[in-house]
């Protein structure tokens, strides 16, 4: 697997980067290569990297264990918690806090102004509530699912104001420290230099420490192994019941087009709760990726085999979950299938018009 991995490295042009997995709890395989900096210093195990919008995952059971301690309710209305949260638009109030981690909030997004920075943004939160106040929904709160980091920072603001803890402190107090993840930081916190790998920029500089000011949305510092800590709780009940569980890998998306099957369907904080890759295998995995400036990230757990793969890498284009997927199917003890995607016939010329993807 390691030449597996330095070929694909080579031919992706990837600077650093860092795998783990882990099976029934386990760690299996682990392997780092690459530079960290323009000193060539070596990607170690420790070695953290922005892990881009898996920091979502870290939000969602934040908001789960809150409502496991009865502080809130997924089918709550977000206005009636945050006061200052208002918009031109009385639509707002239809929004649930559960809408806000299946990306069917229908929030426009504002939350790119300021998010990327070379320092922490104290005040980014609120100047994005204040651009709430002039702007209208995209569409009705529930109607469909497009991607959304809006929802995942209000989310975390929500997280803020009711614990009345930052996302960090709460972080290390409530996920970091019980899984024991010794590697993971979150902006607010000045990283030592030769702690995280540098992203490197077409000139062949490496980039300063990239604060990613919606923390909840893309912001947290991480390794490969402690990803697998974290991915490890979503069958073994370290920070959440079973219940809550359920709620994450429930297929939430919904789309413009009545299919069958969703072939990219949102759970909770996940981007996948049926990687069609892994289907093909008779296996399903709950899966999320990363990426932000010169950073990529892929990790996913396939519950009914304990196996958790994640991979934290630089890189300046390539992403690295077709790498992540081929890893992990050498520990699965069936062969794929052939998959046929559904048939999409009478819709088409309905909705057929010029839309925005992404976010």
């Amino acid at each position: 697997m390691k030449e597996m991995i330095h070929d694909y490295c080579v031919k992706n042009d990837i600077d650093g980067i860092s795998v783990c997995i882990h099976l029934k709890g386990e760690e299996v395989f682990s392997y780092q290569e690459g530079f960290k900096n323009e000193q060539k210093e070596w990607v170690d195990r420790h070695t953290r990297f922005t892990i881009g919008s898996i920091s979502k995952l870290f939000i969602t059971v934040g908001i789960l264990q809150l409502e496991e301690k009865g502080l809130l309710s997924l089918k709550d209305p977000v206005y009636s918690y945050l006061p200052d949260f208002k918009m031109d638009d009385p639509r707002y109030k239809d929004i649930t806090i559960e809408m806000l981690l299946n990306h069917s909030s229908g929030l426009p997004s504002v939350s790119f102004k300021k998010k990327y920075t070379n320092h922490f943004e104290p005040s980014y939160i609120q100047d994005i509530l204040k651009m709430y106040q002039i702007l209208p929904l995209k569409s009705d709160p529930g109607k469909y699912s497009v991607y959304c980091n809006d929802g995942f920072v209000l989310a975390q603001y929500l997280l803020e104001t009711l614990t009345k803890q930052s996302f960090r402190d709460y972080c290390l107090e409530h996920i970091t420290l019980p899984c024991k993840m010794m590697d993971t930081e979150f902006p607010g916190a000045i990283l030592d230099e030769k702690s995280y790998a540098h992203a490197f920029n077409e000139y062949d500089h490496s980039f300063n420490q990239e604060f990613v000011n919606g923390i909840g949305s893309g912001g947290v510092y991480s390794t490969a192994k402690d990803l697998c800590l974290f991915y490890d709780t979503f069958y073994n009940g370290k920070l959440l019941s079973q219940t809550s569980i359920d709620k994450m890998k429930e297929l939430h998306a919904k789309s413009y087009l009545q299919l069958e099957s969703n072939t990219n369907g949102y759970g909770l904080g996940f981007d996948y709760v049926e990687v069609p890759y892994f289907k093909a295998y008779g296996k399903t995995a709950l899966a999320k990726g990363g990426a932000t400036f010169g950073y990529m990230s892929y990790g996913y757990v396939i519950l009914e085999d304990q196996l958790s793969v994640c991979i934290v890498a630089t890189s300046k284009e390539a992403g690295v979950a077709l790498l992540a997927k081929e890893l992990g199917a050498r520990f699965l003890n069936t062969k794929p299938k052939t998959l046929y995607l559904d048939k999409v016939v009478s819709q088409v010329d309905a909705i057929d018009g010029i839309y925005g993807a992404g976010n």
